[in-house]
């Protein structure tokens, strides 16, 4: 009787608490996940070395890794990963992979994290619970002398107070989308500024190793500091983001802008204290793109659906990954040195920040241009009343 008590007891607690522990739960399974992922330039000195292999076949097998995690987390979560979980898996795992890599080798360090991964990730899985079920109301409805229970759906809405059909399938929708030019600059300039960022995520460690001659701790304390910096970016502009007076736009081309010009800087930079400023400070512009991404697209194309917006914000993340993770690869590889590859890094922010600025202007354009030509219908419609009587 005792122990039946004390069960009951613990699935009440469980029960009352349900939301804040799944929270809780994604937060370490996310960090588990993202965590040795997005260290993966840590190790990518170690297969070079261990596989002898060219630094275009290293990265692109990381692209094929990071598209397929992406792939999953979106199909199985349905909304965007949260953000902040995936740089606290940085901040931990850079100085974690860095000791044990000294300590064991690249091959023990893989079997201990696992390990501990794996442990971790079924004790909390014993905690995951399905969802409350949430009644729908139903109305009833008179309809040829009988009555029938009919349940109600409210749809998504625009940018309004107008619902949205919800009975528009999602391949017209992308159909319609793909008709706009904004559809078009958007992904673009997505896709351009995540080959940016994408040399932080595959090629950083190796660029501070051969190209500036880093100790394995320096290397790790940078990768800490940029964390860092991503963690504050992201806490502020999720906390104070949705306050901005203009277009979230200018967030995400301020980020890369930025992020060009830090690209640039370190192809100057030859001192640590130096490198670890802007290392931080590469963290805080990362964060402005890739927070202020998913709001930007919800203010672009938030009217088509949710499920379009997380297409939108999360598909130039992929192309970027898959097309940018072999270029530094290859141009290192030719040219023995990482100056190139800054060089097109800086040259792809510069890109998407002039397609990310051409949405604004051409909607003002076309606002303009509607203002004009209504008093030219209404002049029309005037003079054809004037006629007519």
């Amino acid at each position: 009787m005792a122990d039946s008590g004390e069960s009951s007891t613990i699935r009440n607690v469980l029960r009352k608490y349900q939301r804040y522990l799944m929270v809780y739960i994604a937060f370490v399974e996310l960090f588990i996940v993202c965590g040795p992922l997005y260290n993966y330039s840590i190790l990518f000195l170690s297969f070079q070395k261990e596989f002898h292999t060219s630094a275009a076949l290293t990265a692109r097998a990381l692209a094929q890794v990071i598209g397929m995690v992406q792939f999953y987390i979106i199909s199985t979560c349905g909304v965007p990963c949260p953000l902040l979980f995936t740089m606290t898996g940085v901040l931990t795992f850079a100085p974690l992979f860095n000791t044990l890599t000294s300590a064991y080798g690249w091959r023990n360090a893989l079997r201990i994290v696992s390990g501990g991964s794996l442990v971790i990730t079924l004790v909390h899985g014993c905690f995951i619970v399905e969802p409350a079920q949430v009644e729908t109301s139903k109305i009833i409805t008179e309809e040829g002398g009988s009555y029938k229970m009919v349940e109600t759906n409210i749809g998504e809405k625009d940018d309004g107070d107008q619902p949205r059909d919800v009975t528009e399938t999602v391949g017209k929708r992308i159909y319609k989308l793909f008709h706009q030019s904004e559809a078009w600059l958007w992904l673009t300039a997505g896709v351009l500024y995540n080959i940016g960022w994408t040399f932080v995520t595959i090629n950083f460690a190796s660029f501070m190793e051969y190209d500036l001659h880093f100790t394995a701790n320096q290397i790790s304390i940078t990768f800490v500091l940029f964390a860092v910096g991503e963690i504050i970016g992201k806490c502020c502009f999720s906390a104070f983001g949705g306050r901005l007076p203009f277009l979230k736009l200018y967030c995400v081309a301020a980020g890369s802008l930025l992020g060009g010009a830090a690209s640039g800087v370190m192809i100057l930079l030859r001192t640590v204290p130096l490198m670890y400023t802007v290392a931080a400070l590469m963290g805080l512009f990362r964060s402005a793109c890739f927070t202020m991404a998913y709001t930007t697209v919800q203010e672009l194309f938030g009217e088509y659906g949710a499920d379009i917006v997380v297409m939108f914000a999360h598909a130039p993340y992929a192309f970027g990954v898959l097309i940018g993770a072999p270029i530094s690869g290859v141009l290192y590889d030719l040219t023995g040195d990482y100056t190139l590859s800054l060089l097109i890094v800086l040259a792809t922010f510069a890109c998407s920040v002039g397609l990310m600025l051409a949405i604004p202007v051409r909607r003002r354009i076309k606002l303009r241009w509607k203002k004009t030509r209504i008093p030219e219908e209404e002049t029309t419609e005037k003079c054809l009343e004037l006629a007519n009587a």
